[in-house]
């Protein structure tokens, strides 16, 4: 720092002062049955996030985080859903979505949660409060696990068998059902593939809706 730095602390030494933008984003603060989400906005600020619980704004402080979790899930005619789950102390929730208020991906926004998930992780750097966070990507162990097995079945049952059928019958008509479960498995494949258990830099948050 220069001696005029130090006698102005009003010189282009100061430091720089983010402006604190709201990601205009559909909360879901619980799990379960829901007809539509009412929750949107959320802001990362300096040293706390800002964001409504049933209409009325609050914020949590980031030294109050305990783990980030990225996931998505492709959704059948929809497209690719982007999940944020925040989990706090006490085991409180928020998760940030790419949705609508349907809580259906939204590739309008797909845009507009990648520029939160920068904003929110650097701000995070910045604060101090990354080092301590496990920042986790994918599904749970036991929920991939699930998964895995569920697709390994699923092959066995509308892939292998149409092609015995078909080659034991000599006809074509099977390979429909060989059709039919390749939509049906798919979307839970791509969602299978990109979620599995793991950990992430908060540096580079991995971009799960390409």
């Amino acid at each position: 720092m220069t001696q005029a730095s130090r006698d102005n602390p009003q010189s282009g030494d100061a430091p720089v002062v983010q402006p604190v933008i709201r990601h205009d984003l559909f909360l879901k603060h619980r799990n379960g049955f829901f007809w539509r989400l009412r929750d949107e906005g959320i802001k990362p600020e300096a040293d706390r996030l800002s964001f409504p619980i049933d209409g009325r704004w609050g914020f949590r402080r980031y030294a109050d985080i305990i783990s980030v979790n990225l996931s998505s899930a492709h959704i059948p005619r929809s497209g690719t859903l982007g999940q944020c789950t925040i989990t706090f102390d006490y085991r409180e929730t928020v998760t940030v979505l790419s949705a609508n208020a349907a809580g259906l991906p939204e590739p309008a926004r797909h845009a507009t949660y990648n520029a939160f998930l920068d904003d929110f992780h650097n701000r995070l750097i910045a604060s101090g409060d990354a080092a301590r966070i496990w920042f986790r990507i994918g599904m749970s162990p036991v929920r991939a696990m699930i998964l895995n097995v569920a697709l390994v079945a699923g092959g066995l049952l509308f892939l292998m068998l149409p092609i015995v059928l078909a080659l034991i019958a000599r006809s074509w008509e099977p390979f429909e059902l060989l059709l039919a479960g390749l939509l049906f498995l798919w979307p839970a494949w791509e969602t299978a593939t990109k979620n599995q258990p793991g950990s992430y830099n908060p540096s580079y948050p991995p971009d799960l809706l390409a």
